[in-house]
């Protein structure tokens, strides 16, 4: 029986079910299921892909910045 070829939670776990009713050591069974579901994952740009060219990384820092002055600074995020 061929494995689905999807990225979804039950495709996975029906292509480990199909590798181990054809004999292969469970852990082999999985990395089987993840390598197909990856296969079939829809491209997701990474976070450098999606910030536009005029946004450098001081920019960021100081956007960063202000949102932790905002809530309460460094002191609060270490009580938490």
């Amino acid at each position: 029986m061929p494995l689905e070829q999807s990225s979804s939670k039950k495709a996975l776990g029906e292509n480990i079910a199909t590798e181990i009713e054809h004999g292969k050591d469970p852990k082999q069974a999985a990395a089987i299921a993840y390598e197909t579901q990856r296969a079939n994952d829809e491209y997701v740009p990474s976070i450098v892909e999606c910030v536009p060219e005029h946004v450098t990384l001081a920019t960021l820092n100081e956007e960063n910045k202000k949102y932790w002055a905002h809530r309460g600074g460094e002191e609060s995020r270490s009580e938490a």
